[in-house]
């Protein structure tokens, strides 16, 4: 592949294309078992939406970037692509992905509704780290675009069932620990440094010789996060009669390794290779959880949840990358 080619793929983060197709994808499998048809029109809405937040993430975050040594070889960091490349990019995704959603499903209140998600998700990429608590917004956004998967099956929002608004606020509850949490214990080195307002540091999280100093409240904060989620899901097996015996079993053994993962993400040791995995790990793990959920409702098709994520990591990190999970 020609490395330019590359570049512009580090730059859309086309790796993570399949994690969040999964987020619409799942909303539908909340309501139907839905067919392979609109399963690729969620993935390919998803794909440009991807991309077009992505790519103007990146062109926000480029002086924050710049400030750490390990985001160097970020395109627009280290000047492989010009930063006005990926304001076309992105713009032009967005579009894309607005004129898909009409095109695909014939509802202008969908297409209406796709637009206020990615306007509140705007908010992230335009003050993301020059703000605090920005995280809630795309988080908002993640919760809104279960829903817009969930609509896409032609159910009015007035009328979804209780699980579909359950699953919605654990895809809030993600994604609000996987920036605010994930990534900001992460990326607490450069983000001191550039002087980026993120909850860690809001909380006061310090990162001294390699020991990274949490403070009761963000360790209430991450914890309470995780609690709440499992909250939900506990919730959800109780008030599911059709569930079965071994949903339960998997769920609770899921839980303990989704457990372990966390606590290997706070980590008082600052590394960041391994808070990567235990991050990857975690997250999956989440998925999985999520997905045994649905199979009363999807069936056998609840493996997009587990396949499609992870295999397409698998499928393009190397290529990009040349390595089993990216640099940055």
């Amino acid at each position: 592949m020609p490395s330019k080619l590359k570049e512009y793929l580090k730059l859309c983060r086309i790796q993570a294309i399949g994690a969040v197709a999964i987020v619409p994808i799942m909303g539908a499998m909340s309501i139907i078992r839905p067919s392979w048809s609109l399963l690729l029109e969620l993935f390919v809405v998803s794909a440009f939406t991807y991309v077009a937040a992505i790519t103007m993430n990146e062109y926000m975050d480029v002086d924050v970037d710049r400030m750490a040594k390990p985001l160097h070889e970020k395109p627009l960091v280290s000047g492989t692509i010009p930063m006005h490349h990926a304001l076309i990019i992105s713009y032009s995704s967005i579009a894309i992905a607005t004129a898909l959603t009409y095109v695909f499903f014939r509802s202008i209140f969908l297409t209406v509704f796709f637009v206020f998600s990615s306007v509140i998700g705007a908010y992230y990429d335009f003050f993301g780290k020059k703000y605090y608590c920005m995280d809630f917004f795309v988080s908002t956004w993640a919760m809104l675009f279960f829903l817009y998967g969930a609509m896409s099956t032609g159910v009015l929002i007035t009328e979804l069932p209780t699980i579909t608004y359950i699953m919605a606020i654990m895809w809030f509850l993600r994604l609000v620990y996987s920036n605010s949490v994930e990534g900001g214990v992460k990326d607490i080195e450069h983000d001191y440094k550039a002087g980026a307002k993120t909850i860690p540091r809001l909380m006061g999280v310090r990162l001294t010789w390699d020991r990274v100093n949490y403070t009761r409240s963000f360790l209430a904060f991450s914890h309470g996060i995780e609690a709440l989620f499992i909250l939900l899901v506990l919730t959800t097996l109780i008030e599911n009669a059709s569930l079965g015996i071994w949903h339960i079993v998997a769920v609770v053994a899921l839980l303990l390794p989704f457990t372990a993962t966390h606590f290997g993400i706070i980590r008082r040791d600052y590394n960041r290779e391994k808070m990567k995995k235990n991050t990857f790990l975690h997250e999956a793990i989440a998925y999985a959880i999520m997905g045994v959920l649905l199979h009363p409702i999807a069936g056998a098709l609840i493996i997009i949840i587990f396949v499609l994520p992870l295999g397409w990591f698998a499928l393009w990190v190397p290529i990009i990358y040349g390595r089993a999970l990216p640099q940055i």
